[in-house]
């Protein structure tokens, strides 16, 4: 993804925790990070093999905000490209979300409605 890296390398300078959340199969989502570079800058991953729910479950995330010490919710924010997961997810337990995307697709789930809206990563960086 464009400006992936320099993000998080900022984002780490800033000791911003950060972690990955995702569904899918815990040997692919773990082969993908390290073939694009990235596990070095997260703190933990969280794949939804290994947690036994999938997001958008509330469980999921509850699961991941009790691995972490009980973050509080208002500390943290959701990033992702899907409503329907990430968004929802963060709508489900109360977290801010940032809707990634980049091809300015229109919202079609009145009912999904993201904290904030990004057409590029870098752009974080203002939330």
């Amino acid at each position: 993804m464009p400006q992936a890296t320099v993000l998080l390398q900022k984002l780490k300078a800033e000791h911003v925790k950060l972690y990955v959340t995702t569904n899918g199969v815990a040997s692919t989502q773990y082969r993908r990070l390290e073939d694009a570079d990235l596990m070095r800058y997260f703190d933990a991953i969280f794949i939804s093999e290994e947690l036994g729910w999938q997001k958008p479950d509330r469980h999921y995330f509850e699961t991941v905000f009790q691995q972490l010490g009980n973050v509080p919710y208002t500390k943290a924010l959701i990033i992702g490209d899907s409503l329907t997961s990430d968004v929802q997810g963060g709508q489900n337990i109360g977290v801010a979300t940032a809707w990634y995307n980049p091809l300015h697709q229109k919202n079609e789930h009145k009912n999904l409605r993201p904290t904030y809206e990004i057409d590029e990563l870098i752009k974080l960086l203002t939330i």
